[in-house]
């Protein structure tokens, strides 16, 4: 096949092509060749298309072997400064109109083994690989993420939309003496894997920003101020569920096999207590106006006086019942209305009341039925059910005793059967909808509501008895009688 290329491409494959250890460059298996007019080629991936209209027999030949056994990529230079053998430009560009469809790969290989991948996944366009001194230090970065992926070793990281697949043990053995910095030649000294693999392998990693060089006994990234406050797993999480540093590809709907959950959460406890509704239609001609609750919406957390059941009771049928169901044809999974929006109107999320001191309810934790407008007692360990308590009690003594905690929990399958890669966003997102949803309510009714910034989802799966990856809590919310602060005051700064 290489055979065939004309010049100026001719020369380099017969040089690159004939390495013991090479790195070749592949289109990834859902980039797709499409019909097109005239001269040249259009490929389509992931809704989007190029087309490369150079239909000379030099550049077809060049995408017959992208299409296929891959095209040779120049071997990285063992001297910082030297440029040999770089790609004619007929072929950088090609490489980079391919870049923006995230559609290559890049492979290291000795003889006929696989020794790792290079898969830039996003839409940046910047999927050259970057040349490295040998000479510096690179240690792994701090941002770099492992998983298992079928049979491969997978790295990822948020400072960019590559992942780099591990396939041989070399690869491992490399990977693993990285967690101390060295240069090129420490790591051959390290692992005795051949120099031309080890400055192949610390390429391809540093091109996908998993490496950071060492500098001063320093790491580069360390020293960047946007990085300095980030922890890796915000980070992970804020660059794999918004597009452009991942796949954009997933879809919806990947478990047809599996069947939803309901949109309301079965029963879980024979000791009901009913609530009492609001009154919508008096509330319709009586309540402040919306741009008044809304510019007098405080956190407060010292109360005036005791909540009881009956305003818990309006409280929540105002804030999150089901006000009807959706019809089928909206999606092919049971939908529901409510007060607060959810995302694909999932509504994957559950009310669990923590009552310390409510007045016609004892001290217990109940679940809110937002069908039928009850609360379930629930039948909890002692011991678990005081830890549970205790948790959200740890500023008492500054700001006084609680009344309700409501603890906000999702039923994440319930959101990963539509949305498989942004499930947990957007449970999220739905949360921080209700929280604010839960604000305005309690406003108008003149109670005390204040957003809590964190609880033991832990302790709160062992509590109700659910595996802490099916259901657990996401987010909570204090509720209290009247604030003992004039409204338009707050006793903290939100």
């Amino acid at each position: 096949m290489t055979a065939s290329v004309p010049d100026p491409l001719a020369a380099f494959f017969q040089v690159a092509g004939v390495e013991r250890v090479r790195i070749s460059v592949h289109l990834r298996s859902g980039c797709t060749r499409v019909a097109a007019a005239g001269g040249g080629r259009d490929y389509a991936m992931g809704g989007r298309g190029v087309r490369i209209s150079d239909g000379t027999p030099r550049v077809l030949a060049l995408l017959d072997l992208l299409e296929n056994e891959g095209a040779p990529w120049p071997m990285p230079s063992h001297h910082a400064a030297a440029n040999d053998n770089a790609p004619p430009p007929v072929y950088v560009e090609i490489v980079g109109a391919f870049s923006g469809l995230a559609a290559l790969k890049y492979t290291i290989r000795v003889a006929d083994r696989v020794i790792a991948c290079w898969i830039p996944e996003g839409t940046s366009g910047d999927a050259a690989l970057r040349a490295v001194d040998p000479a510096i230090p690179h240690v792994l970065s701090r941002f770099a993420i492992a998983r298992r992926d079928g049979a491969s070793l997978v790295l990822e990281t948020s400072l960019s939309d590559a992942r780099v697949e591990l396939h041989d043990p070399v690869a491992h053995t490399l990977l693993a003496a990285l967690m101390q910095p060295r240069s090129v030649g420490d790591l051959c000294a390290a692992t005795g894997a051949d120099v031309d693999v080890v400055l192949a392998f610390v390429t391809l990693l540093a091109s996908a920003r998993l490496l950071t060089p060492v500098v001063n006994g320093a790491a580069a990234e360390d020293l960047l101020p946007q990085l300095v406050q980030w922890q890796p797993h915000d980070a992970y999480f804020h660059a794999k569920s918004r597009w452009g540093r991942r796949e954009e590809t997933a879809g919806l709907y990947r478990f047809p096999d599996i069947d939803p959950l309901p949109a309301v959460k079965p029963t879980m406890s024979g000791d009901i207590i009913p609530l009492v509704p609001a009154d919508l239609v008096s509330l319709g001609e009586s309540d402040d106006s919306f741009t008044s609750v809304l510019e007098r919406r405080r956190s407060h957390r010292r109360y005036a006086s005791r909540l009881t059941c009956e305003q818990l009771g309006q409280f929540l049928h105002r804030a999150a019942r089901v006000v009807r169901f959706g019809p089928p044809e909206l999606a092919p999974y049971e939908n529901s209305v409510r007060p607060s929006p959810s995302g694909g109107a999932c509504h994957a999320l559950e009310l669990y009341p923590l009552v310390y001191d409510c007045d016609g309810l004892s001290r217990a934790l109940y679940h809110y039925d937002p069908l039928d407008h009850r609360l379930e007692r629930l039948v909890t360990e002692p011991a678990l059910l005081s830890q549970l308590h205790a948790s959200y009690q740890l500023d008492e003594a500054q700001w006084g005793p609680r009344q309700v905690v409501i603890i906000i929990a999702a039923r994440f399958r319930r959101s990963s059967w539509k949305y498989p890669v942004i499930a947990y966003a957007v449970a999220l997102k739905d949360a921080g909808a209700l929280t604010q949803t839960m604000y305005l309510v309690a406003t108008a009714m003149g109670l005390s509501p204040c957003g809590v910034g964190v609880g033991d989802a832990e302790l709160f799966a062992r509590t109700i008895g659910t595996d802490f990856m099916d259901e657990t809590s996401i987010a909570e919310l204090m509720l209290g009688g009247a604030p003992a602060l004039r409204p338009s005051e707050s006793d903290t700064a939100s």
